[in-house]
């Protein structure tokens, strides 16, 4: 047993497990490295890149290096937030290249529809020329909301505004006579299909404070496609046009929500003034 151990050790045949270092997030290629306080964004770029060092070198007289590596942007339980990124690393080493390692990175795309928290970027290198392989995990913060599902279809942080492109909330839902009516809010607890297939849609009723309809729309709006990542909300939004001789008073908008894939429906009530 001893005698085989010197075999392999002067055969060169025996090699350290790679080490992953110098891990760095950016937010682009070549990009410097982000603030030690940098949260990336639902809908945005990351690009994250490491060194290899201690890798195994072929005996030629111009050694050659071989890795394969994958990595994998999941969530808290494993799952594929976007799509894997593999690779290799062939090269060719003269004399000068003594103290090369190689630098591994990809660019991942987060979902526009992610909740906030910390993601983690699983690394497998494999060195095909030492036969041996490193795994390894770094996280990857990620700023915005929490949206926590409920067990049904609702419409959640319902916010009013004055426009379509207004960005400030109003902090009472009060218009003019005549005014544009907007309103902004998140669908979640869905049912999603194959796929991450998602098929719900709403309608709107306006009431008055007697409870007479004056408006109805049996569909205002369909959200039917796929997802490779399964969000946790999609956005929703209605807007009304009323005429200058309305009526002032206190008024109630019943959102009429349909999960076409659970095949259920529910409503979601809210109240808005007209000064």
């Amino acid at each position: 047993m001893l005698l085989a151990v010197v075999s392999l050790w002067s055969s060169g045949a025996i090699f350290a497990q790679p080490v992953l270092d110098n891990f760095t997030l950016r937010q682009f290629e070549g990009g410097p490295a982000v603030a030690r306080d940098y949260l990336a964004l639902p809908g945005e770029q990351v690009f994250a890149d490491f060194q290899v060092s201690k890798f195994g070198k072929s005996d030629d007289p111009d050694p050659k290096v071989r890795l394969d590596y994958a990595l994998l942007l999941t969530d808290s339980s494993g799952l594929l937030v976007a799509e894997s990124r593999s690779g290799k690393v062939e090269v060719e080493l003269a004399e000068e290249d003594k103290k090369w390692r190689p630098r591994i990175g990809a660019s991942f795309a987060l979902p526009a529809l992610l909740n906030a928290g910390t993601y983690t970027l699983r690394v497998l290198v494999k060195d095909l020329i030492a036969k041996t392989e490193v795994r390894q995990e770094f996280p990857v913060p990620v700023g915005g909301r929490v949206i926590t599902p409920p067990a049904t279809l609702s419409a959640l942080n319902l916010r009013w505004f004055r426009s379509e492109e207004s960005t400030v909330e109003m902090e009472a839902p009060d218009y003019a006579p005549g005014e544009a009516i907007w309103a902004r809010f998140d669908l979640s607890g869905y049912t999603l299909g194959p796929r991450n297939a998602l098929q719900i849609e709403y309608g709107l009723i306006v009431r008055d404070a007697a409870g007479k309809v004056l408006f109805q729309q049996q569909l205002c709006a369909r959200e039917d496609r796929q997802f490779f990542y399964p969000p946790p909300a999609v956005p929703g939004v209605i807007s009304l046009a009323p005429d200058a001789r309305v009526a002032r008073g206190r008024y109630t908008a019943t959102l009429v929500l349909r999960d076409l894939i659970a095949k259920t429906s529910s409503e979601s009530i809210h109240s808005f003034q007209v000064r």
